[in-house]
């Protein structure tokens, strides 16, 4: 039963930082090392020296990306930077931003979330060398600096009901870099923390992003001399190591966007991997760009890719069924296993990274192509996008999509609210 409460955030002091637009950062998984400089230049406080420090070839047990993210946040705290508010609440936000051509608003909200068994599933598989960063972080500053974001489930809008009230003075107002606007409310009235608390005791919750984080928090919570005493006890704990940092969003809200992951390939030629997947996809040639996401834009019954290389483009789809029977030894699960990502990342993708090549991710169509023309890759292969039932059908079954399954939009910015 997931158990969340209100708490006493700490946010960017106003008064100090005059642009708040140079201290934000999208989530630290989807910066890239461009971006990260970037940030870096934009202001000396920005929040990615915390999310995502940089590394060098001096860096030592002592001095490293997590120290260093130590030491700023404590100067950051000593010098005002940081403000802690002086009651506890929670904070509602939302995003308004244009997809297809209009404009939706999603809305949300930051809690904490107990750490407990059971009470939040996955549905993407993780990776040991990210979950270390993340925990290594955890442990050296014992700060969450970015939330999980949590998905449960409210068709009938009641929690909207009983925040509607209070969207109407943000502490916090920005336009992002991709014309996204970001607003955050605060609710510190207790009556309305309870019944939001009582919807989302109900729960099974789902995690969109973040699953990295919320296993380091739950090895960082297990790790915990409290931890073990309250074990003893058999009561809760209130400890702050047995809560994590939460965004949460409503899963049946139309404003939930899943855009896909595509994937970018160096180190051999498009064609020279047709005869091999030839026997099982059916291969046309598109005259440009349009057609080809137009092709992708469909909807389908079996597995389809996009294909660009630098001078042409292609579609396939899956013509052989045999093509599961033959090659799937990693995934019994028929929904998962069909998914495109699987398709991809255990059948096609294994062929090649056997023979050294280098896979890399971007959910943007337009830097896949101009990355491809400027001779970066080899080629492109998009994908479409994993829909909101797919994720809910497998990840209540029990199973994990491939990582890079999914990309969930708009994302919460990083650096509104921090949680120490």
């Amino acid at each position: 039963m997931p158990d969340i409460k209100p708490f006493k955030g700490w946010r960017y002091n106003l008064k100090k930082i005059k642009n708040i637009g140079t201290i934000l950062a999208p989530p630290y998984d989807v910066i890239s090392k461009e971006k990260q400089g970037e940030l870096y230049r934009h202001s000396p406080y920005n929040i990615v020296r915390l999310i995502l420090g940089k590394t060098s070839l001096t860096d030592t047990e002592e001095n490293n990306r997590w120290t260093r993210a130590r030491d700023y946040l404590n100067r950051w705290i000593k010098e005002k930077v940081f403000l802690k508010d002086e009651t506890e609440c929670i904070y509602l936000y939302t995003q308004r931003f244009l997809f297809n051509n209009q404009w939706k608003t999603r809305k949300g909200f930051f809690a904490l979330l107990r750490l407990e068994k059971g009470s939040v599933i996955s549905h993407e598989n993780t990776m040991p060398a990210p979950k270390k960063d993340r925990l290594e972080l955890l442990r050296t500053t014992k700060a969450n600096f970015e939330p999980i974001f949590c998905l449960y489930s409210d068709k009938n809008k009641n929690i909207d009901a009983i925040t509607k009230q209070y969207y109407k003075k943000p502490v916090l107002q920005i336009k992002w870099e991709d014309n996204t606007e970001h607003k955050l409310y605060i609710v510190a009235r207790k009556d309305a923390i309870d019944k939001i608390r009582g919807i989302i005791s109900s729960q099974k919750l789902l995690i969109a992003d973040g699953h990295h984080r919320y296993e380091a928090a739950v090895q960082y919570w297990k790790e915990s001399p409290v931890r073990n005493e309250s074990l003893l006890n058999r009561v809760n704990s209130e400890s702050p190591d047995g809560f994590v940092l939460v965004y949460f969003t409503n899963i049946d809200d139309r404003a939930l966007k899943i855009f896909p992951i595509h994937r970018v390939v160096k180190g051999i030629r498009f064609d020279r991997c047709i005869p091999t997947l030839a026997p099982f996809f059916k291969i046309q040639e598109q005259t440009s760009l349009e057609k080809l996401t137009s092709c992708l834009d469909k909807k389908f019954k079996t597995n389809v890719f996009g294909i660009i290389t630098d001078k042409k483009f292609y579609f396939l789809r899956l013509k052989n069924q045999g093509f599961f029977k033959k090659t799937d030894t990693q995934r019994k699960n028929l929904r998962c296993k069909r998914l495109d990502t699987a398709v991809l990342e255990y059948r096609i993708l294994p062929f090649l990274k056997s023979n050294g090549i280098r896979v890399d991710y971007t959910h943007n169509v337009h830097q896949a192509v101009a990355g491809v023309r400027q001779k970066k890759w080899d080629f492109a292969v998009l994908l479409q996008a994993t829909t909101i039932e797919q994720v809910k059908q497998i990840a209540f079954s029990g199973q994990k999509m491939p990582r890079k399954s999914t990309f969930f939009y708009p994302k919460p910015l990083s650096g509104l609210l921090i949680r120490i």
